[in-house]
This record gives C-alpha cells, sequence and structure tokens, in this order.
C-alpha cells in the first residue's frame, strides 16, 4: 500500500471513529434527560365507596381480623421525578372479605396521611378481598382505592390491583397500576411512585 493511501484511510477511520462516538455522547445525553421525565400515574374511577372525613392514620392494621398484613410504600413525585412533600394521600379498600365500611365511624380501612420531606410515605393495612360484581360469577379484583391531594387540591384519583391475584382476569387493568407483591412470611409488600402532573 502505497504511504499517501495508507494515510487517506486512516484518517478517514479516525473521523468515522470520532462522528460514531460523538454520536454516542449525544444519544447518552438525550437519553438522560428522557430518563429525567416522569410519565404521570394513569388516572382510574373513585367508585362508590370513597367517604369524607378519612382519618389522619397509616395503620389500618387496628382490627381483630384474620387477615394478610400488607405494608405499602413509595413516593409522591412531579412529572420532573422531584418529591412532592406534604401530599395528601388517602387510601380505602374492602375488607379481607371484599366488604367495604361505608356507614361505621371506625373507617375500617380507610386512612390517610402526608408525605415526608423525601416524598415518600408508609402505608401498614390488609390485602384486600375482591367482591362479586355482576352475579353470579363476575367479580371486582381486589384493590386499593386511591386519592392524592396537594395543597388541598384533588390532584389524581386511581386504583392499584395486585399482580398475584387470579381474579385480575375479570378485568382489563393498565399495567402501569398493578403493584408487584412481595409475599414475606410475616405479611406481604409493595412498593410504588404516584407521579402527579
Amino acid at each position: 500500500m502505497k504511504r499517501r493511501s495508507f494515510i487517506q484511510k486512516s484518517l478517514l477511520a479516525t473521523t468515522a471513529l470520532s462522528l460514531s462516538c460523538k454520536n454516542k455522547a449525544v444519544l447518552s445525553q438525550a437519553d438522560t434527560f428522557k430518563d429525567d421525565f416522569c410519565q404521570s400515574t394513569p388516572a382510574d374511577q373513585e367508585g362508590p365507596y370513597h367517604r369524607e372525613g378519612i382519618p389522619m392514620r397509616s395503620n389500618l392494621q387496628i382490627y381483630k381480623e384474620k387477615v394478610i398484613p400488607f405494608q405499602f410504600r413509595g413516593k409522591v413525585l412531579s412529572t420532573q421525578c422531584l418529591p412532592i412533600v406534604g401530599a395528601h394521600i388517602q387510601v380505602w379498600h374492602a375488607n379481607a372479605t371484599g366488604f367495604y365500611d361505608t356507614e361505621s365511624s371506625d373507617f375500617r380501612y380507610y386512612g390517610q396521611t402526608t408525605t415526608d420531606e423525601k416524598g415518600a410515605f408508609f402505608i401498614k393495612t390488609i390485602y384486600p378481598g375482591a367482591y362479586l360484581n355482576r352475579p353470579p360469577d363476575i367479580y371486582r379484583p381486589r384493590h386499593f382505592h386511591i386519592k392524592i391531594l396537594i395543597d388541598g387540591k384533588d390532584k389524581l384519583t386511581t386504583q392499584l390491583y395486585f399482580d398475584n391475584d387470579s381474579y385480575r382476569s375479570f378485568e382489563s387493568i393498565s399495567p402501569d397500576l398493578i403493584l408487584h407483591v412481595t409475599e414475606d412470611a410475616l405479611f406481604w409488600h409493595s412498593k410504588y411512585d404516584f407521579i402527579i402532573s
């Protein structure tokens, strides 16, 4: 190979490598910006069992019933993935047999809490029951009802379902609203981050 031809080919290879590396750097930067954007949590229906005056408490596992203890934790974040401090999270759900306490002063399995300086929350409750929705054999899957308020304004109303619930097949549910459940010996638990637009 002549010296001039060798130099030309070397320069072309170096230029191609440089462009390749530059493109990779641009893509990495774009991916970083993409990762800094959090997708809003989908809304879902409130349902008929919401009550006014839900008590401030994060421990709902206070009744002498045969249940599976459940711990639910996570964060409330903005679409910029930043923590939202002081957000109110209301949660309500059925008991282990699928019954909602819509009348008593006990507000069984109704509670609300606020997020801390990291936007985090923690709720102790139970694994709720499914209930008959349309006789004779159509059931509503087990679920939590969630309402999030910021500065007294309703920002999100949704429901969360459970990946280990066989009744989930009765409805079409967004994958973004399904909790991954870890079944430990003493209690079951899940983690979920709400993204508020």
